[in-house]
């Protein structure tokens, strides 16, 4: 247990702050949130001329506000909010979602997970793999007359008993946890809704 010489405790609207005086001129600053996103508690040990310049850096005159409008900076994240971030974002759940869950832009969740080394890829559906196949085993047809083309039919689903490749198993699971809705699934994979959701 550590040596404290002196402690001090003090109330800040939802926190709670303990101050120790630790031997060896060390200070620990202890924060305590309880309420909201950052709930939890918080420690810091601090040396006294870390303290020192942290108060002058206080007391010193604020510089004159520029006369232009405010330039938006990027909200501050807690260490435990970016590892939140990440590893919900290797899950699947895409930069979107967790913008509005930590209330800023995608920008700012993607500079996080670039700043840890994550690659953050484009979360947008490709062409469909049946669209794909169409276009490979698709022949040219020259036609004899000089009519209009006819029209394309829609596109038909796959037969519920057609088998799944393990490619395109990948890309659902890829594609599911990232949040894709069930109708752009289906129509993404070609195949009906049940044998989609049954996958």
């Amino acid at each position: 247990m550590d040596n404290i010489l002196q402690s001090h405790v003090f109330d800040h609207f939802d926190k709670t702050y303990l101050l120790d005086r630790l031997q060896g001129s060390v200070f620990r600053i202890t924060e305590t949130v309880h309420d909201g996103a950052r709930r939890g508690r918080y420690v810091v040990e601090l040396d006294a001329a870390v303290l020192k310049q942290i108060q002058e850096f206080v007391e010193a005159p604020a510089p004159p506000s520029p006369n232009s409008a405010p330039i938006w900076k990027r909200p501050f994240f807690t260490g435990e909010q970016c590892d939140a971030m990440k590893r919900s974002y290797l899950k699947g759940v895409t930069s979107e979602a967790l913008a509005v869950q930590y209330g800023c832009k995608a920008a700012d969740i993607e500079e996080v997970l670039r700043f840890a080394g994550i690659a953050v890829v484009d979360q947008t559906l490709p062409s469909s793999p049946q669209q794909a196949r169409q276009r490979a085993t698709k022949r040219t047809v020259k036609r004899k007359s000089s009519k209009s083309p006819a029209r394309r039919p829609p596109v038909k689903f796959l037969p519920p008993d057609t088998p799944w490749t393990e490619e395109e198993e990948t890309s659902l699971a890829h594609h599911y946890r990232r949040g894709t809705s069930m109708p752009d699934l289906v129509r993404y994979f070609g195949r009906p809704y049940a044998t989609v959701y049954a996958r």
